[in-house]
């Protein structure tokens, strides 16, 4: 899930920087006002979703990949570029723009440079920015849509069974310590539970090509 390791990677960049600056006021380019608001992720589980996003078809397709570990990229790739945003939730938007204008902001800061150089350089807009943001959101959409239209949710059975294997996967792939996971990341890894149980209903409903 794209939006998935974005977050993870934002979320340990920006743990970095608050705890290399000591305080959240030091974190360049905007007030901590700005900042402690940007740095809650927003909740639009809640939200009219059919106000927001239409699904296409997410059943019934017939999907070509090159293996049978792809079906799931596959899958979704194909669902996202389907559904059709009507507008957007924008503090959601401007969450996923403020975790990569922090990137940006952070890498200028240990560079001793400025923020408009280091995205001059590295050919980077704040238009893209803004336009990955919304690709992002438009991923959560697609996801809570699909999740809600299916009825998809986790036991508390599934959460306790899967949660160790889940955080190992969280320490080896985004470099977290256990503890921290544990302690701090419940909410990132019961997502990521739901995201894959989604993913497994998605490939139970459709068919796939396997090309090699």
């Amino acid at each position: 899930m794209k939006k998935t390791v974005f977050f993870l990677v934002a979320m340990l960049l920006i743990s970095t920087m608050l705890f290399s600056c000591g305080d959240k006021d030091n974190i360049p380019g905007e007030t901590s006002a700005d900042n402690a608001q940007s740095l809650r992720r927003p909740d639009i589980s809640q939200l009219e979703l059919s106000e927001y996003i239409t699904l296409g078809n997410y059943s019934g397709l017939v999907i070509v990949c090159g293996s049978e570990s792809e079906r799931g990229n596959a899958v979704w790739d194909k669902v996202v570029a389907d559904a059709e945003v009507k507008k957007y939730p924008e503090e959601q938007v401007n969450y996923y723009f403020f975790q990569s204008k922090a990137k940006y902001e952070y890498l200028a800061k240990n560079g001793n440079d400025s923020y408009e150089n280091i995205i001059a350089a590295l050919g980077v807009t704040e238009e893209q920015m803004l336009e990955d943001a919304r690709a992002l959101v438009k991923e959560d959409l697609c996801f809570y849509a699909i999740i809600k239209a299916e009825g998809i949710s986790l036991s508390k059975e599934e959460k306790s069974k899967n949660f160790d294997r889940y955080v190992k996967k969280y320490t080896e792939a985004y470099g977290y310590s256990e503890s921290y996971a544990r302690e701090n990341m419940k909410e990132q890894i019961y997502e990521s539970m739901l995201f894959d149980k989604m993913l497994e209903k998605l490939i139970i409903l459709n068919e796939f090509n396997i090309e090699n």
